[in-house]
């Protein structure tokens, strides 16, 4: 089941791009498809549908907080990558010169059968 880009779009739901592309689809079909059954009297629906809401607040929790430790993960990796580099310049550029220099070689290698 495909949401129109109309329901993606609209105030206080995840845009297609917000979250990850296919898990922010994933989420607001989930969400059409309960704003659907809404309307059902069926106590057996009422019932799966209330469960349905919960475990899609529970994954769309672990999504935000797998992102969030994702991106502080890569934010102190970067500063420390940052930090090694202003300590020692000349041995980043000495490996990135080797790491060139084996890469070159490696292509010039493919290049020649």
């Amino acid at each position: 089941m495909n949401a129109s880009n109309e329901t993606m779009n609209e105030p206080g739901r995840m845009a297609s791009g917000a979250k990850g592309g296919e898990m922010g689809r994933f989420f607001s079909d989930v969400e059409d498809l309960l704003r659907r059954v809404t309307s059902m009297d069926d106590a057996d629906v009422a019932r799966l549908r209330e469960r349905v809401e919960g475990s899609l607040s529970s994954a769309r929790d672990s999504v935000t907080n797998g992102a969030t430790r994702v991106r502080e993960s890569a934010s102190h990796i970067a500063d420390a990558t940052d930090g090694y580099v202003r300590r020692r310049p000349w041995t980043v550029a000495g490996i990135a010169i080797v790491a060139g220099a084996l890469l070159g070689a490696a292509l010039l290698s493919q290049t020649r059968r």
